[in-house]
């Protein structure tokens, strides 16, 4: 290989700027470069949006200079040639993983996978944000509450993939991505195996990172879901403290790990599950993610499938002679026109897909009605077409976006440019999915607190209103939401996943609501009925020169 500076030699491997991948992905700058590959950001044309493109490419065993081809090449050495060969069985293998655990929340899902210019591809979404073992020592110690909510996140992966008879095995700080939307995901599956013996997916490789592997990390008969158990359990201390747990020799002789959680403001009951999940003897550890989810988050409501909720939904037109508004609530009514106040109740099965979901156009008075009733048409098909799909939801959110986008595009073309925010709360059983593109945001009050589950203003809207300087990706957010192409916005998209508990309230609104009503007074509203929720919001914005739309759904959980 040609000895070169470092800078040199990484311009002539990796991709250039507007290089076009399946003639479908056009690169726009190097994320990153390992041993065994590079991470592009991509604009993928066909859906509109950002992603995470990793590239094969193992560094000093293939070569490429982009100044004469794109094309990567193994160099001509056994060594290199049997090093290329076992990492792309391994690439590979991380492909067939993933795709096994495509209904799996919370994990960074391959949305593609192709072969081009000589090696092998994967497209991803792309997380903004940064892992935990990126933070600096000194800030590694944070608020004891929300790491335990963001910890449900990572819990809830766990417990499906361990329900598939996946494990993850490499669970640290390193492999957990703390999103900027404050959402924790669990990534790299490159030593994940089956704990059947006989699956295709049975993988023996160890690898380590000292303080968070389990005792057993080199005994591979003797992995499990506790195997994971113990690494989350470690990792949690490491970020509560700052501490890595010691190995199991020095905690028998002096185990500082109760001491060290007595300091994080732990209730006794999640100091004793964390201590319980570090137990070195298997027989004494739990045994599965549930057990330690209730522990460290509380227990969910497990018997929530056939129930009935309480719903209020109501818009109000304020000055405007247009409403550019939209409601949907579970295929019962779709709402286009003027002011009203609908409610009623929705007798839920839980084997179906429910759903509520608010629309606020986009492009002027005519323009933006067109588009979220558009929009609406194309929620109100998903919800026809899947209601009864065996399928987890948050495989078909991304296609339902892709959807809606498809749709405004057609209706752009026609009229201008046009879009719409919306937001729509999804769930099946005791399980809910609240999505949300633009400034429709999404709350949810439980226990007397009330949390959003959105983001209704993306950091590209902010440094527009500042003046500050655009990144690549704040262009093409602002491109997608207002309209080069008329797209309805799926780089603004805020998800949450997570279980429904008896009490729970949640409220869609648009941002007429959102903007006029302050949120302690939100929290109050939502500890009402439905329809004492939406009176009273509906009383709180008269008081104020509304010449903005202003739409509502309230829903309650007995």
């Amino acid at each position: 290989m040609r000895q070169v500076d470092g800078k040199r030699e990484q311009n002539s491997r990796c991709l250039q700027k507007g290089t076009k991948l399946k003639d479908r992905y056009i690169i726009e700058q190097v994320l990153g470069s390992g041993g065994f590959g590079v991470t592009y950001e991509a604009y993928d044309m066909l859906n509109y949006r950002i992603v995470a493109v990793k590239e094969f490419f193992v560094d000093g065993c293939m070569e490429r200079d982009t100044a004469i081809s794109n094309e990567a090449v193994v160099i001509d050495d056994e060594a290199a040639r049997h090093k290329v060969e076992l990492s792309l069985s391994n690439f590979k293998y991380e492909i067939a993983v993933m795709k096994l655990l495509e209904n799996v929340p919370y994990i960074s899902h391959i949305r593609d996978d192709f072969s081009e210019n000589g090696t092998e591809y994967i497209v991803k979404d792309l997380l903004r944000g940064k892992t935990l073992a990126e933070y600096n020592k000194k800030d590694i110690a944070i608020n004891t509450t929300e790491l335990m909510e963001s910890m449900e996140h990572v819990l809830i992966a766990l417990e499906e993939m361990h329900e598939i008879g996946i494990i993850h095995r490499d669970i640290s700080p390193g492999n957990l991505f703390l999103t900027e939307d404050g959402d924790l995901y669990l990534i790299d599956f490159g030593t994940a195996t089956s704990t059947d013996i006989d699956s295709e997916y049975r993988n023996e490789q160890v690898f380590e990172h000292k303080g968070f592997h389990a005792p057993e990390h080199n005994e591979i008969e003797n992995q499990g879901p506790w195997t994971d158990i113990y690494s989350l359990c470690a990792t949690i201390v490491y970020i509560l403290t700052g501490e890595a747990v010691p190995n199991e020799v020095e905690r028998q002789v002096l185990d500082p790990v109760p001491g060290l959680l007595m300091r994080c403001k732990l209730s006794a009951t999640q100091q004793n599950v964390i201590l319980k999940g570090l137990e070195s003897d298997i027989s004494k550890r739990l045994s599965s993610a549930r057990e330690l989810r209730v522990g460290l988050c509380g227990e969910i409501a497990e018997n929530m499938g056939d129930m009935t909720v309480s719903y209020c939904a109501g818009t109000d037109i304020g000055s405007r002679k247009i409403n550019q508004d939209n409601l949907l609530v579970d295929g019962l009514f779709y709402f286009e026109g003027e002011d009203f106040v609908k409610h009623g109740k929705i007798s839920c099965n839980g084997e179906e897909i429910h759903l509520v979901a608010i629309f606020d156009g986009v492009g002027g008075a005519h323009s933006g009605e067109l588009a979220s009733r558009a929009a609406a048409q194309a929620l109100n098909h998903f919800l026809e077409q899947y209601r009864n799909s065996n399928a987890l939801p948050e495989r078909l959110i991304g296609e339902l976006v892709d959807q809606i986008n498809e749709k405004i595009v057609t209706l752009g073309t026609k009229i201008g440019k046009t879009g719409t925010t919306m937001s729509f709360l999804l769930w099946r059983g005791n399980q809910y999915y609240a999505i949300n593109i633009g400034d429709s945001p999404i709350f949810i009050r439980r226990k007397h607190k009330l949390n959003m589950l959105s983001v209704p203003h993306t950091l590209a809207q902010a440094k527009l209103m500042a003046g500050m300087e655009f990144s690549i990706h704040d262009r093409h957010t602002l491109s997608n939401y207002l309209g080069k192409a008329g797209v309805a916005g799926s780089q603004m998209v805020s998800y949450r996943h997570g279980y429904i508990k008896k009490g729970d309230s949640f409220l869609l609104c648009s941002d007429g609501v959102s903007d006029k009503i302050d949120l302690d007074r939100l929290k109050r509203y939502l500890g009402l009925t439905p329809e004492l929720a939406i009176k009273s919001i509906r009383r709180s914005l008269s008081r104020h020169s509304n010449n903005d739309n202003s739409t509502a759904i309230v829903l309650k959980w007995r």
